[in-house]
């Protein structure tokens, strides 16, 4: 009657409770395989188990790889239903569905609790002091939008919860009039507040309301000869009026919809998205969801409501989809209590809004077809870019590993090494190591790369290579089974090493290299401006065309180890600088301390809060705040 279970997962069949929750099935090394939800959790988890049961291949694959469950009662379905989403978002499970770099789409904040709002992109949406808008797919329309709204609006664009620099005098923004100053005091917070709020109707699609709301205060402000006021009202409804001229794209209606479109292709589905406000489209979204062959348009479609939704801050009154989905109710009663009024879901079969889901499913046709053949020449060229530098390079097999190190320092100081791994010419960020250099009185570039080197090298555990027919990592002709993402980064020898830099960063990471009796390691230096590949057994640099795939695939692997370094070095720099300034007071340890850079959002302006701001902050004693405030402002 029962599929064989693992031990610790046939333990607790029998415990099972019969409530709605959700369950987490993980493998042996305690990582997340699959996340589901159940009105009942006996009857759902025993079902895995029924050899009656037929189950789709890849959950099959799943239960294979389980080794322990786990689970937890919710008080009903919606709340299972939203604790699922949140936690396939977390964990991004092998086997669950999952929309394409999901944790990375880009949003418009707007910090409203501040005197003076910022309207800013992020990718953050944990702030409870800010409203958010989105998500959105491509952070450059993000940015179009943000440039537009600073462009028309003369909002602030500097950061932290107070405007304006440390001297008190206006930025260039200001003089060249894009920007109203708040920081001197140019506009009052009552009206600098009403832009936002004309910012925020804006961005919720209310552009009639706006319109006709800064044609009032025109008027008015004219009337009682605030010239001024009325020009600057003026100068909004034109910006207002420009936006919805070229978004008029407009329905029969004034519709307020969101339209839901999926299109398959392959192993990828596609799902388009309308916003339609106040009978405008908005904009258009794409969404890729990858490795859906065995799953239906209707699964996928519910998966991608529940999980985009989840991370939504915007409801419309209606969504219109192009397919059926699952637990209809029950997602309707999840969005209507999100929105907190009534959201309904339905497939339109004729009329303005059958035409609307047509049209999404045409722009997600081309999608989908623009995104396969990308792939596919993105494919084409690694894969041309790693023969031509075998070839060039005159190297014994394909570069399918390749590691590229640099040096970030600046007068000595805080001084650290990057180490980024390309596998198939793709970068792979989850073997990247970064390197605080300690062991170095005389923190040259030579030295820091010779530590750099041996600490990488002195850790290789075993000589994997790679097999060049089945492409799989070996040792002693026995072909490892295991899957090539479970290798610890310093496990395996690359194919190529990248020094940046010239003959003499070369020279000291071969001698090291050859130290620890691994000379055969292929290693070259790479310089720029321009850009030479130096060989230590040739008198002159090689010189590859500038527009040649293998050279740019050399730089992409530079520019990418240059930019870990920086990074690292920026955040140890920072780091120094807040721990110099906060430190010296008495009492402002490290919680303290991170409470502070939370609040304010950075240590100048810990340095410029009044004292009452500083009484303000949760978990910081009133002597606390004096003795800051005093450290500051000593006069």
């Amino acid at each position: 009657m029962f599929r064989k279970a693992p031990i610790k997962i046939a333990e607790c069949l029998d415990y099972l409770p019969d409530k709605p929750g959700v369950y987490i099935f993980y493998n042996s090394l305690e990582e997340v395989l699959y996340i589901g939800k159940a009105k009942s959790l006996k009857k759902r988890i025993k079902s895995y188990f029924q050899k009656s049961q037929k189950l789709p291949k890849k959950i099959t694959e799943m239960l294979s790889h389980a080794d322990k469950l786990d689970f937890i009662v919710t008080d009903n379905e919606v709340e299972a239903l939203i604790l699922e989403s949140t936690l396939i978002k977390e964990h991004r499970p092998k086997y669950n569905v999952n929309l394409k770099d999901d944790k990375r789409y880009p949003y418009i904040a707007i910090s409203i609790s501040e005197d003076y709002p910022r309207v800013f992109f992020t990718r953050k949406t944990s702030n409870p002091n800010y409203i958010y808008f989105g998500p959105y797919t491509k952070p450059q329309n993000v940015r179009k939008i943000l440039d537009m709204i600073h462009k028309k609006f003369k909002i602030r664009g500097c950061k932290g919860s107070k405007p304006g620099k440390k001297t008190g005098s206006p930025c260039l923004n200001y003089h060249i009039n894009r920007c109203l100053a708040p920081c001197t005091g140019k506009v009052k917070k009552t009206e600098y507040k009403e832009i936002i709020n004309i910012i925020i109707q804006f961005l919720n699609g209310r552009r009639k309301e706006i319109k006709q709301g800064l044609e009032k205060s025109m008027k008015l402000a004219s009337s009682e000869k605030r010239f001024e006021d009325a020009a600057r009202y003026r100068d909004q409804f034109i910006a207002i009026n420009e936006i919805t001229q070229k978004q008029k794209v407009a329905t029969i209606q004034r519709l307020d919809i969101d339209v839901l479109a999926i299109v398959l292709n392959e192993d990828i589905a596609c799902v388009e998205l309308f916003t339609i406000r106040g009978g405008f489209l908005l904009g258009k979204d794409c969404f890729i969801l990858e490795k859906t062959s065995e799953f239906d348009k209707s699964e996928l479609l519910t998966v991608f409501i529940k999980q985009y939704y989840n991370s939504a801050f915007r409801y419309p009154k209606e969504i219109i989809l192009s397919t059926n989905i699952y637990e209809t109710e029950l997602i309707k009663n999840w969005l209507s209590m999100k929105k907190e009024a009534y959201i309904n879901i339905k497939i339109p079969r004729r009329g303005g809004k059958r035409r609307l889901v047509e049209l999404a499913e045409k722009n997600a046709e081309i999608e989908i077809k623009q995104f396969l053949n990308k792939e596919k020449l993105k494919k084409m060229r690694e894969k041309d870019a790693l023969v031509s530098l075998k070839n060039r390079l005159n190297l014994s097999s394909i570069p399918y590993r390749i590691e590229c190190y640099d040096i970030s320092t600046l007068s000595g100081s805080h001084s650290v090494g990057s180490m980024v791994v390309f596998l198939n010419g793709i970068c792979k960020k989850s073997q990247y190591r970064r390197f605080k250099i300690k062991n170095i009185s005389v923190k040259d570039d030579l030295n820091m790369i010779s530590e750099v080197i041996e600490r990488r090298f002195k850790k290789l555990a075993y000589p994997y290579k790679i097999d060049e027919k089945t492409h799989k990592y070996k040792k002693d002709d026995k072909v490892y089974k295991k899957e090539y993402k479970e290798f610890n980064a310093f496990d395996l020898i690359p194919d190529l090493v990248i020094i940046d830099g010239g003959k003499g960063q070369l020279r000291i990471a071969k001698r090291v290299l050859k130290e620890l009796g691994l000379e055969n390691i292929f290693v070259i230096g790479l310089s720029k401006k321009p850009d030479k590949i130096h060989l230590l057994n040739k008198k002159y640099p090689l010189i590859l065309q500038e527009n040649s795939s293998a050279l740019l695939l050399l730089k992409n692997i530079r520019d990418e180890a240059h930019r870990f370094a920086i990074s690292y070095h920026r955040n140890l720099r920072n780091k120094d600088m807040v721990t110099s300034i906060l430190d010296r007071i008495y009492g402002v340890g490290p919680k303290r301390k991170a409470k502070l850079i939370k609040h304010f959002s950075s240590a100048e302006y810990v340095a410029k809060a009044t004292l009452q701001e500083l009484y303000d902050i949760k978990g910081i004693p009133s002597k606390v705040a004096q003795r800051i405030y005093r450290h500051f402002h000593r006069f």
